[in-house]
């Protein structure tokens, strides 16, 4: 028998305010430690556009711009 490998693919764009563990890790070059400061930053100061993830430690431009594809913000209004 073979073993079947499901992949986990989630709904894509991903929204950051409520983006799961799981859905953050499957973005391109993000792990386990920057899905979690990711989670952290949207709950204490919120995601108000897809650039707010620079202020994210690990994230640079090039990352957000392999990341942009696949994610948004609920609401791209700055307050």
């Amino acid at each position: 028998t073979t073993a079947v490998t499901t992949v986990y693919t989630p709904k894509l764009p991903i929204e950051l305010n409520s983006a799961s563990i799981e859905e953050l890790k499957w973005l391109p070059g993000i792990g386990e430690t920057t899905a979690i400061k990711i989670i952290v930053y949207a709950q204490q100061s919120g995601f108000y556009s897809v650039d707010d993830l620079l202020k994210v430690s690990g994230i640079g431009k090039t990352k957000l711009d392999a990341l942009r594809p696949y994610v948004y913000v609920r609401s791209e209004e700055h307050t």
